[in-house]
């Protein structure tokens, strides 16, 4: 008998221990998903800092590209008081510029601001004892466009990019501007050093990260690249530790848990073959205990399956107008493309005319609000669509499975247009934003629908190019 009972015990320990590697199985899975969700969230993140990154050294580099066009139109040997007061405006309100210089032949023989900068005067990068230098000057002399040097360690503390731009008159080489960069300076306008959820890192590619940890850039983590007026950035980036901690330190207590409630199970067993006089007692406190703990994981997978949901609709959602973000866009159309021929599809890309105006006023908070304010004009304009997504910037699309009436497209591309014309208050100032609008439909484009896209924005430029605040439809025999 005693046999008999140890063999039966031996089966059900066997039995839960299984059990029990089963449900850590599963939490690992679940574990696995929840860090996918976050590293999905991450990469969007990642996706619009490089964004607003790209923009921010754009600006900088319009600047030289001014510069530039000052000195073609005035003339190498411009007047330095008059070439002193352009700078001065050009650079008016704008953080992050060192100085700019012209050099007239190879020498430099004038840069502003002067002060602090003379030893800069009759600088001949061509006869610099560095060989990087002089190959930089070489190049810039032979490529006639914008080269960059960087990051660099600068006098006046902090890293910099150096950009520079050969004058050619009649020609002939007549000398170069250029103009430096404060890297932190470029960092901060596009809002890196703000609160992030995502910890950055930036570097040259080969070279160990001049921003952040060089470490993100092995292991497990999201990139993206910025592009510069030459070469490129790579940057990576991972959700913070705090964040990937607490996935596991919630899978940890789950695990411990469920040990703990199969062990409960055993002890039980083990009690109820021990002693049949204490059988009923036992099994009524311990079903009690099985219950609660029961109830207990119920209500912690109810709130993982509630925190699953919350991270999924933060992945697809754009967190400054509250309608889908690109990633759900993009997810939408491949599963349009999956199903090939048998899915029709029309994609409607709309892009703000004006929208700088409001940023160069009154700021990007401003520039916010606006985008916000836009975005709720079309939502209580009661149009039918499949889905409404912000692209990035001030970019949107719509999206319409299954359409391929182009009276109904037509007819919301005006309802767009009549519901943003009236001018929105912000900050006490009225703005008016017109909206250039491209349609295309995958049965007029004979195109996949993976081609609708650049379809509608070929359609959506030249609706701005008559001028803005109208709409075309993109026609195959005439763009194709």
């Amino acid at each position: 008998m005693t046999i008999r009972i140890n063999q039966i015990t031996a089966f059900i320990a066997v039995i839960l221990i299984a059990a029990a590697l089963l449900a850590c199985s599963f939490l690992n899975e679940y574990r696995n998903r929840q860090l996918d969700i976050v590293y999905t969230s991450a990469q969007a993140e990642l996706t619009t800092n490089a964004a607003a990154l790209t923009s921010a050294i754009n600006r900088k580099y319009a600047m030289l590209d001014g510069f530039y066009a000052y000195i073609k139109n005035q003339g190498i040997h411009t007047d330095p008081v008059q070439l002193e007061l352009y700078l001065e405006q050009l650079f008016l309100n704008t953080n992050g510029i060192v100085n700019a210089a012209l050099s007239v032949g190879e020498e430099v023989q004038f840069i502003y601001p002067r002060e602090g900068n003379e030893k800069v005067i009759g600088y001949n990068m061509f006869e610099d004892p560095r060989l990087d230098v002089r190959m930089d000057a070489i190049r810039m002399k032979e490529l006639r466009k914008v080269i960059v040097s960087g990051p660099l360690e600068l006098v006046q503390g902090g890293q910099g990019l150096i950009g520079r731009r050969a004058v050619f008159e009649n020609g002939n080489f007549a000398g170069f501007v250029s103009i430096v960069v404060k890297i932190r300076d470029m960092l901060d306008e596009a809002g890196f050093n703000h609160l992030k959820p995502i910890d950055i890192a930036i570097r040259k590619p080969g070279e160990p990260a001049f921003y952040g940890d060089h470490e993100l850039f092995s292991g497990r983590s999201v990139r993206s690249v910025v592009y510069l007026p030459e070469g490129l950035w790579e940057l990576a980036a991972k959700p913070k530790s705090d964040i990937l901690q607490g996935i596991e330190r919630s899978i940890m207590f789950q695990k411990l848990a469920v040990g703990i409630f199969f062990l409960l199970l055993f002890v039980l067993f083990q009690h109820m073959v021990g002693s049949r006089q204490r059988l009923k007692a036992t099994v009524r406190k311990r079903t009690e205990d099985l219950h609660a703990a029961n109830e207990e994981l119920k209500e912690a997978v109810a709130r993982l399956t509630l925190s699953e949901e919350r991270l999924t609709t933060l992945a697809y959602t754009d967190m400054l107008t509250g309608i889908s973000n690109r990633t759900y866009f993009k997810d939408q159309m491949k599963k349009i493309a999956e199903q090939g021929a048998e899915r029709s599809a029309a994609v409607m890309l709309l892009d703000m005319d004006d929208f700088k105006n409001v940023n160069d006023t009154l700021g990007h908070a401003a520039g916010d609000e606006l985008l916000k304010l836009w975005v709720a004009r079309i939502r209580q304009a009661g149009l039918r669509y499949d889905v409404f997504a912000r692209m990035g910037g001030d970019e949107f699309v719509f999206l319409w499975f299954d359409c391929s009436d182009e009276g109904h497209l037509e007819a919301t591309a005006g309802r767009i247009i009549e519901a943003t014309i009236e001018p929105f208050q912000i900050d006490g100032q009225r703005f008016s934003v017109g909206v250039s609008i491209g349609f295309a439909m995958s049965e007029e484009t004979k195109a996949a629908a993976k081609d609708l896209l650049r379809s509608a924005d070929k359609a959506m430029y030249r609706a701005k190019g008559q001028g803005g605040n109208t709409f075309c439809k993109y026609e195959y025999d005439k763009e194709a």
